[in-house]
């Protein structure tokens, strides 16, 4: 499926996940899905949440540089070799994952693997 992801650019210090969380919440919005990076003291906090573009608005108004982007939001089976199936018929298809986060419940039976690809309408289309 197809959803929005915000992500929130900022600068890696403490406090700065609970400020854009304790903001979110106050209004709330409700974050399914979870990525933090940095890359030479920058962040990119990723949020997968379904009311993207007013989490986004609320963010701005707090301070941070934020923006809206396509997800690619799959339900694989919890097993070896889902992933690779997955990203080998979009690598046949030529379509480019710039980053990837996942998570799989204990026992659960499936994960939620959340891709960032230009086009996820193309590449739902891939992965049919």
């Amino acid at each position: 499926m197809a959803m929005q992801e915000l992500t929130v650019w900022g600068v890696n210090r403490p406090g700065n996940l609970a400020k854009i969380c304790s903001a979110l919440a106050r209004h709330k919005i409700n974050i399914s899905g979870f990525y933090a990076s940095d890359a030479k003291g920058r962040s990119a906090v990723r949020l997968l949440l379904k009311q993207a573009n007013k989490a986004k608005a609320i963010l701005r108004e707090e301070g941070f540089q934020a923006e809206v982007t396509p997800a690619l939001v799959l339900n694989l089976a919890d097993r070896p070799g889902a992933l690779a199936r997955a990203a080998t018929k979009l690598a046949r298809d030529r379509v480019n994952i710039n980053y990837g986060y996942a998570t799989v419940s204990g026992g659960a039976k499936r994960a939620t693997i959340v891709l960032g690809v230009k086009n996820p309408a193309r590449a739902r289309r891939s992965l049919r």
